[in-house]
């Protein structure tokens, strides 16, 4: 089930598995939709997300036919194929029929209405935009000040304040803290505070 129009996707091999990869879903799953990759198809583009209903990742389109198909199937085909042009996606009735040369596959899709309702960074506040090197850098050494014990949420989590023109970080297991401030550029950027499980930074 979609809902969208029926679309063909024509993609490379190579954008779908980076696509895929980026949207990889955290190990574990207790729900199938959570295991899933949900796919925005359009005629020559292609977006996926996933979550664990802590975290929501998307990567490219954000707009066309939605689907939802289990990702180890997808990405173990996408892996698996040897085909090196491109590739047709499209779905048929409650299969996505992906289509590599002479080679037709088709996977049983998953209840698109059992996937979380997707975050629209339209509707959200952009706080800053960060370098992925800094980001990272900054990042590790806060983590590191984390603490480990589930007892206490707060203080297995990553403070961050977005305030003027600087992005703060701040993390502590009661013993000891870090604080680490990078600079964020951008416009049109929001200030705000917020608390992010460190495991997922």
């Amino acid at each position: 089930r979609t809902d969208a129009p029926a679309t063909e996707c024509i993609i490379s091999r190579d954008a779908l598995h980076s696509v895929l990869r980026q949207a990889q879903p955290s190990r574990g799953a207790t729900l199938p939709a959570l295991g899933g990759v949900c796919l925005v198809l359009s005629d020559s583009t292609i977006g996926a997300a996933s979550t664990d209903l802590e975290v929501f990742v998307s990567s490219g389109e954000e707009a066309g036919q939605r689907v939802l198909v289990p990702h180890r199937v997808l990405s173990e085909l996408v892996g698996s194929l040897s085909w090196s042009g491109l590739i047709s996606l499209r779905v048929e009735d409650a299969e996505l029929v992906v289509q590599a040369g002479k080679g037709t596959f088709r996977l049983r899709t998953l209840p698109l209405e059992d996937f979380p309702t997707f975050p629209s960074e339209s509707k959200g506040r952009r706080v800053a935009v960060l370098d992925a090197d800094v980001l990272r850098e900054a990042a590790s050494g806060v983590l590191r000040s984390a603490s480990s014990d589930e007892a206490r949420p707060v203080l297995t989590s990553v403070y961050l304040s977005a305030e003027g023109h600087d992005l703060t970080m701040v993390a502590t297991d009661s013993y000891r803290l870090r604080r680490t401030v990078v600079p964020r550029t951008g416009v049109e950027l929001a200030e705000g505070v917020a608390c992010i499980p460190a495991r997922i930074l």
